[in-house]
């Protein structure tokens, strides 16, 4: 059964995981577009191979900063090949 040697591991953890990623969590949140940072800490606990002994894993997770990248393109399969070589490179010009 669970009790307050585990209950206080799972405290320590959290202590921990946040005090090693405590600048890492201010820079992300000045990061964010809408001045707000989710910061999760998550536990496992799973009964260990020996008799009232627990494994207890702790996550933490918050997003660094937001990626948003679209590319966007036309293609004509009707459209033939320039036969131009890949290694050299060509000038255009406006006339």
């Amino acid at each position: 059964m669970l009790g307050e040697k585990t209950l206080d591991k799972m405290i320590d953890q959290s202590e921990e995981l946040i005090t090693e990623h405590r600048e890492r969590i201010i820079k992300a949140f000045s990061k964010q577009d809408d001045g707000k940072l989710a910061v999760t800490l998550t536990f496992n606990i799973a009964p260990a191979k020996t008799m009232d002994q627990y494994d207890i894993d702790c996550t933490i997770n918050y997003l660094m900063e937001r990626i948003k990248e679209k590319i966007s393109c036309t293609v004509s399969e009707n459209q033939m090949e320039l036969p131009l070589k890949a290694e050299k490179a060509y000038k255009l010009s406006k006339e």
